[in-house]
């Protein structure tokens, strides 16, 4: 449980087949799940499923960088970063915002700060820089700062916050 709740204690076994990416236990001990093509499926203890929503962030150029991913947040809802954007939804799945202006997410945190850190990539000419991206709360950019241009696939996929409120990118 990557939330941080402990009400989650009593274990519940169920087998279901579901296309996606990437899967979190949520606050309320069931699950999200996310796909490509900006699907997020809400699963409750047992498996069964809440509501589903589908994101569109498509853009025409298309990218294979990136991947799904799903983050709880704060207020109960739920945000989705992929190659295409980033889109906030609330515990019902209804879509909030949408970000579409940059991309090739990898992966995404909620700071004590309030403010939302996600990683990415870009290729440009064959000269990866790797990529660090403030958002406000309501999906606003707040800064950009690039890492890397020594190799040539440089890539960040992973970022935490620390306990004294530092970030670890890896």
């Amino acid at each position: 449980d990557s939330t941080g709740d402990s009400t989650c204690t009593s274990v519940t076994t169920f087998q279901k087949s579901i296309f996606g990416k990437q899967a979190k236990q949520t606050n309320d001990c069931g699950y999200i799940v996310a796909s490509s093509g900006g699907y997020l499926k809400k699963l409750d203890e047992l498996g069964e499923t809440k509501w589903e929503t589908k994101i569109t962030l498509y853009q025409a150029k298309i990218s294979w960088l990136g991947k799904p991913s799903v983050i709880q947040t704060r207020d109960g809802g739920y945000l989705y970063s992929d190659n295409d954007g980033i889109a906030k939804v609330n515990s019902n799945g209804e879509i909030e915002w949408t970000n579409k202006k940059y991309r090739d997410f990898e992966d995404a945190i909620e700071h004590s700060n309030g403010y939302f850190y996600v990683v990415s990539d870009d290729l440009v000419a064959h000269k990866s820089l790797a990529k660090v991206y403030k958002f406000s709360s309501k999906g606003k950019k707040v800064w950009i700062r690039r890492f890397g241009g020594s190799c040539s696939w440089e890539k960040l996929r992973s970022i935490l916050e620390t306990s004294d409120g530092e970030l670890i990118i890896v």
